[in-house]
């Protein structure tokens, strides 16, 4: 009996493992009308510079509406610094935006809507790496 519970554990073990392989790899999701959405941040001195890309599909996608917001850590949650955002007609767009900072672990959260030519829409919300500055 405690071979199998065990054997069970080890399975179960090996298949977590591969799981956390597996998005650690960069696998990224399939979206139905765009094929990447980015949000990206880096730091330059006191200066937050913040970009998000996202790249519809030619044939699907008719506007791609950007919402990017800087975002702080203040000790267990996220506050918003500073929100920029973007409509553009057609299939690829990019905002960029710089705030000064101060000390402390920021992220960029940026909200995607792409709208297709049919009229349905698909939302997408991604985050950039946590940087300190």
């Amino acid at each position: 009996m405690s071979k199998r519970i065990i054997t069970v554990i080890l399975c179960l073990l090996m298949l977590f493992s591969f799981c956390c392989i597996a998005n650690a790899a960069g696998v990224q999701p399939r979206y139905s009308y765009c094929s990447n959405a980015k949000a990206e941040l880096s730091v330059s001195g006191e200066t937050a510079i913040c970009r998000s890309t996202c790249n519809g599909y030619a044939d699907l996608t008719d506007s791609i509406t950007i919402e990017m917001t800087l975002q702080k850590k203040t000790l267990w949650w996220w506050s918003d610094v500073t929100t920029w955002s973007k409509t553009v007609n057609g299939t690829n767009a990019v905002l960029s935006g710089t705030e000064n900072i101060s000390g402390g672990t920021y992220r960029v959260k940026t909200e995607f809507t792409i709208t297709a030519n049919d009229g349905n829409t698909e939302s997408i919300t991604g985050y950039s790496e946590e940087v300190s500055a």
